[in-house]
């Protein structure tokens, strides 16, 4: 997939989960409330984009190490939907060991974008939400996060000539 592929459909999942958020929180009332499961959305765009991101890693050790991770994740989130045993702690581990792998190989290509930095700081926040769902100022830092990756999404596929990394 292409590096302008995957930050259009990023940007257009993100907008949809955050554009219906943010006229909420303007608004104060439920706008588009019932307009997609969120939840669900967000539990496939973890898996897309670690999936996507693993794919970029150059090194062959590392990417094979992603893939297996990768795949242990996509288990555990499975294991989540049908509310098997387990889920919790296979989506936890698998997520931050993909995620500790993920900011190393970040860390070691110097060609990354401030998008992809965003996307893994989604990631680790949705990890986080899944550890403890209660947590409400997480609420509002995916909100944030979300929108911030919507605006960034499209600011990179109009190619805006601060954004072209």
């Amino acid at each position: 997939m292409s590096k302008k592929l995957y930050h259009i459909l990023i940007t257009i999942a993100f907008g949809i989960i955050s554009i219906p958020t943010v006229l909420n929180i303007i608004f104060q009332e439920r706008i588009l409330n019932n307009f997609v499961d969120k939840a669900f959305l967000k539990l496939i765009l973890i898996i897309f984009i670690c999936m996507i991101e693993v794919s970029y890693i150059k090194r062959k050790f590392p990417k094979t190490i992603g893939y297996i991770l990768w795949f242990v994740l996509l288990i555990g989130m499975l294991f989540k939907i049908q509310h098997w045993p387990f889920a919790t702690e296979l989506v936890m581990i698998a997520g931050l060991l993909l995620f500790i792998n993920l900011v190393l190989q970040a860390i070691n290509d110097k060609n990354k974008g401030f998008l992809h930095y965003l996307l893994l700081l989604f990631v680790l926040q949705r990890l986080l939400i899944i550890l403890t769902p209660t947590n409400e100022i997480l609420w509002w830092i995916d909100v944030i996060i979300c929108f911030v990756i919507t605006i960034f999404g499209l600011l990179k596929v109009l190619n805006l000539k601060s954004f072209k990394r």
